[in-house]
């Protein structure tokens, strides 16, 4: 599956777990029919803190990839961010290397907090499926926390967008004055879970 749209998401939440973060600006360059499109947008790039002294970690996930020749690898890495691209790291035989999003054709992530979540690359960072509904929702991480969405797919239209507010408000129109009044004030992910919720 192939993203149509450049991504440009404002991301709009705060994890649960204990943790700190950093938003990056990232260009992304996506194909459409009509040509290339480049963007740039903030991604969350999560750092768990585990109290083990000063040492900080990144969360660590499975992680299956379908490279661009179609050979399929296991590794278990963090995310890591070059040259404002995401990647993963492959250890073979001692040597660690890169694979970035350019670099696949299918990913999916697991752990046991979440669960295996499935995602697409999208240029510069991977866009993994972690809500499902007439919205569905996508995360730059393997993480089903609606909270941490970046991009959002129509489903009648199977059109994946950034989590913008006008983005939704073309979604769910503008007939219940609850979802007019929470797109007012930029509750996003309250208007996703409602519309669902109603839709389903």
């Amino acid at each position: 599956m192939k993203v149509q749209e450049g991504l440009i998401a404002a991301i709009f939440f705060a994890l649960a777990l204990p943790s700190s973060a950093q938003f990056i600006n990232m260009p992304t360059t996506i194909q459409t029919p009509r040509g290339n499109v480049t963007s740039s947008r903030l991604v969350y790039f999560p750092t768990f803190n585990y109290r083990n002294g000063d040492i900080d970690t990144n969360l660590k996930f499975d992680f299956t990839i379908v490279l661009s020749d179609d050979s399929v690898v296991n590794l278990f890495s963090s995310v890591g961010v070059d040259d404002k691209k995401m990647y993963v790291i492959q250890t073979v035989n001692k040597s660690k290397f890169k694979i970035f999003p350019e670099d696949t054709k299918e990913i999916s992530g697991s752990s046991a907090a979440w669960g295996k979540v499935n995602g697409i690359p999208a240029d510069s960072c991977w866009l993994f499926k972690i809500a499902t509904g007439v919205i569905n929702c996508y995360s730059s991480f393997p993480m089903k926390d609606i909270n941490t969405t970046i991009a959002i797919e129509d489903t009648g239209r199977r059109k994946i967008v950034p989590l913008t507010k006008q983005n939704i408000a073309n979604i769910v129109g503008d007939d219940d004055q609850k979802i007019v009044k929470w797109l007012e004030e930029g509750r996003l992910i309250k208007v996703i879970k409602y519309y669902n919720r109603k839709n389903q």
